[in-house]
């Protein structure tokens, strides 16, 4: 659930135009005008993003002479022990900026910044209120520990990376905290400084075409070789009129709202870069792109870098370990099969009956562990080929599904339903693995119904603007929580062999269906029975991004 910025405004004359301002656009404003009511407030439940803090409160008779940086400091030393407790960034606001006590209890404060009254409007405040918000976001990861870990799961490469970083965090801490059209281009520099394959990856709130362009080339080329890119850069009119627009996806309206854009370079890691772009807006209290620049500048840029560092570094030890335990589950399979396969190679020798049931049996496990293993092996090194993707409909699959395991198992008795359906681009042998693994768990829990139930298979399939989703349901009883925890993991939810006729992958069933659709289609695959209503049935859901589906 998105959280609601909130602010704290302790001083002692009227704030209305600030406060309304503000919550026009949707954010909580907390008002303190005395060191009473300010006390009451910081006492109270729930933490704040920034504090726009007086230092000249008028004299309370019960509290004497406190200043708001005292109330603040007060604040902090009651919470600092507090494990979920995060500092509020500080604005200082004051028409006495030069007297030294209140310069300072500021240092001692650590304030983000020192305004002086008779220079800040209320335009400028607001400004400097929501890039400060958007610094405290991300100078904690523990604030979007959950997207944290989803941008890294799902990222296969350092350029996912980047892309999931905007379009899962920074994109939509801009979205909820500034009152401005943006966009976020992402790059990378040639030895020649010049931008290659230039993509607006995101489009915020500027309804520009997203994906390559020339037009964002160009920008980002007059930037970086005719700017200090270290400080926000302005395209403004002659620039425009220099943009060769004939190869390019933008109408003449939208390259015209990029006039007097303001433009902010994150250099990322190697010859990445992230641009900020933010674009003038005729909407009411939206901020000067040019002002809101230099803050974003100031505050948010050096604070991305850091966190996205952070994220990067993470990243890297995920990639590692996945590959590591994909290269072990790999090379066991191989060996064991093989190993297997050498054994009864022995026993025919020593003029064994390999038809016998139990040397089947062994045989079909043998040669089940090691094709697991040619399969995961490209897996885990991304070593994948295009040759076989081709787009199909998922519906048309799961009916091939599910006469390969009516000709296998006597499914009569059980009524299999398909909803909906999707579009899906990848090889067709792969969705039919996953898709038969996901199925035989689902028909082996026939049996776990009441004796006056029908057994019911459902599988839903839809799209949305950015994803595919496939959803497998059941009416059987709820399989036990302590069980589905490890749903995924290998050999925990074998399929029984019957003969060598099965494909690879038996005794990692489930498993395999995961490392396809996470590894390979960068999808996410979950089991989901809490979302039912009813507390009968299971249900297991596949989600593919939307760059997978045409």
């Amino acid at each position: 659930m998105k959280k609601t910025k909130r602010f704290l405004i302790i001083e002692d004359r009227s704030t209305d135009g600030i406060r309304m301002k503000l919550e026009s656009r949707g954010f909580l404003v907390d008002v303190a005008g005395t060191v009473k009511k300010a006390r009451e407030i910081l006492n109270g439940e729930g933490d704040f993003d920034v504090c726009l803090v007086d230092m000249n409160l008028e004299k309370d008779p019960l509290a004497g002479s406190v200043t708001g940086a005292d109330l603040i400091i007060e604040y902090f030393q009651k919470n600092i022990t507090r494990s979920d407790f995060m500092k509020p960034e500080v604005i200082i606001f004051t028409a006495y900026p030069h007297i030294l006590e209140y310069y300072e209890k500021a240092l001692k404060l650590g304030v983000a910044s020192y305004l002086r009254k008779s220079d800040s409007p209320d335009e400028k405040i607001i400004t400097h209120l929501r890039a400060l918000s958007i610094k405290r976001t991300l100078s904690n990861s523990k604030n979007l520990a959950d997207k944290i870990e989803k941008v890294v799961k799902v990222s296969q490469t350092e350029t996912e990376l980047y892309e999931n970083f905007c379009r899962e965090i920074l994109g939509e801490e801009f979205r909820a905290c500034l009152g401005t059209p943006f966009l976020l281009l992402l790059s990378r520099i040639n030895s020649l400084t010049e931008p290659l394959h230039a993509q607006n990856c995101l489009g915020g709130t500027a309804n520009l075409p997203f994906g390559e362009d020339i037009v964002y080339e160009q920008i980002l080329s007059f930037m970086f070789t005719n700017a200090d890119i270290s400080e926000p850069f302005i395209l403004d009119e002659s620039m425009i009129g220099l943009l060769k627009t004939d190869k390019s996806n933008l109408n003449g309206s939208e390259i015209k709202s990029l006039e007097d854009a303001v433009f902010l370079s994150l250099p990322l890691a190697g010859a990445f870069r992230l641009t900020v772009g933010l674009l003038d807006s005729n909407e009411p209290y939206s901020e000067s792109p040019k002002e809101l620049g230099k803050l974003l500048n100031k505050y948010v840029n050096p604070t991305a870098i850091a966190f996205l560092s952070e994220i990067i570094a993470r990243w890297h030890r995920n990639d590692s370990e996945r590959k590591t335990t994909i290269d072990k589950m790999a090379t066991f399979c191989q060996k064991v099969g093989q190993e297997q396969l050498f054994i009864l190679e022995n026993a025919a020798l020593a003029g064994e009956n390999l038809e016998n049931p139990t040397y089947r049996t062994i045989r079909a496990l043998a040669e089940d562990l090691y094709q697991t293993g040619r399969l995961l092996e490209p897996i885990s090194n991304k070593n994948y080929s295009s040759e076989n993707l081709e787009i199909f409909q998922m519906t048309e699959l799961l009916k091939v599904a599910w006469e390969e395991l009516s000709s296998e198992y006597k499914l009569n008795n059980i009524n299999f339903f398909i909803e909906g359906d999707c579009e899906i681009k990848g090889a067709k042998e792969d969705f039919l693995l996953i898709t038969l693994r996901i199925l035989n768990w689902f028909v082996r829990r026939k049996f776990e119904i009441p004796a006056n139930y029908t057994y019911s298979i459902t599988v839903k399939c839809f799209e949305t603007d950015e994803t595919s989703a496939i959803i497998f349901e059941d009416n059987s009883y709820r399989f036990p929580k302590e069980l589905r925890k490890d749903l995924f993991k290998p050999f925990t939810q074998a399929v029984p062999i019957i003969d060598e006729k099965h494909k690879p992958g038996l005794y990692l069933a489930l498993y395999l269906s995961q490392i396809l659709i996470e590894e390979k289609y960068q999808g996410q695959i979950a089991e989901c029975s809490d979302d039912l209503i009813e507390k009968m049935g299971n249900k297991i859901k596949i989600v593919l991004p939307f760059s997978r589906k045409i």
